[in-house]
């Protein structure tokens, strides 16, 4: 979601500097207008605010605290505001590692989908301290239709992560649903409108509307990443003596399809 969030940004006005790992995400970067540099260090050097989204937590402690990272880098009183699904450890790791170079940190995952994001229309919850918030939010308004502050520390990932439990579930109930209705003679596509028009329709039903009716699946939210979410959130429970049986029914489920080879596949499929 990198690119479509900063051109959203770009289209606002604001003055950037991009970087990612990916030479041809780069490529793509400069195609489109955007001032590319040569590493993080330098992105970030003269920057009051960073926004930066990553894979998981050994790519956000990579890309802040390893080698010109972004700790050793970003200006004092300068503020992250961090928008990757990682677990509340790596993050707390991260916010230690700012405080101790007097740089600001805001957790602000985000939710929604790459459509969502050309659209900039993603939700945003953001934890940590309410005046780096309001600080962020008009910046944040260029990217979302909602920016919501859930608290101090690392309330936001909690957040974020309990949300994909749910996108999981609902997806694996639905695909349960049509199954029902499809076998009693009812049209496919027919129930799933009938469900976007009824009480449990959603934005995330509505966003997958179309694959659900054709089973044609693309490769936005791809199961390797949706297995890797459900995965913190479970591992979390667990060291908190916490069972969650449907979100660790659904990874079971995430796994098999994985191993056949669908890992790059949208997480609509777990309803087929």
């Amino acid at each position: 979601m990198g690119l479509p969030m900063a051109l959203r940004l770009k289209e606002r006005g604001i003055d950037m500097s991009v970087f990612d790992r990916s030479p041809q995400r780069m490529e793509d970067a400069a195609a489109h207008g955007l001032g590319v540099a040569g590493s993080a260090a330098d992105a970030v050097r003269h920057a009051g605010v960073v926004f930066s989204t990553v894979l998981d937590d050994a790519a956000l402690l990579s890309l802040v605290d390893g080698p010109g990272g972004l700790a050793a880098s970003m200006p004092h009183g300068s503020l992250l505001v961090e928008m990757s699904t990682v677990s509340p450890g790596a993050s707390s790791r991260v916010a230690e590692c700012l405080r101790a170079v007097g740089v600001r940190y805001l957790r602000a995952p985000v939710s929604g989908s790459v459509a969502l994001a050309e659209q900039g229309t993603l939700s945003v919850f953001a934890s940590g301290d309410a005046h780096d918030f309001e600080e962020a939010r008009p910046l944040l308004a260029g990217l979302s239709s909602n920016q919501v502050h859930v608290g101090p520390g690392e309330a936001a990932r909690v957040l974020k992560l309990a949300i994909n439990m749910m996108v999981v579930a609902s997806t694996s109930l639905i695909g349960e649903a049509l199954a029902f209705a499809e076998r009693n003679g009812l049209s496919r596509p027919m129930v799933v409108d009938a469900l976007n028009a009824s009480i449990v329709g959603s934005r995330h039903y509505q966003s997958r509307a179309e694959s659900l009716k054709t089973r044609r699946y693309g490769s936005n939210g791809p199961l390797r990443l949706v297995a890797k979410d459900l995965g913190l959130a479970l591992r979390l429970a667990e060291a908190q003596s916490l069972t969650l049986p449907i979100a660790a029914h659904c990874q079971a489920a995430i796994d098999r399809l994985i191993q056949q080879g669908h890992g790059d596949t949208e997480v609509t499929l777990l309803a087929d």
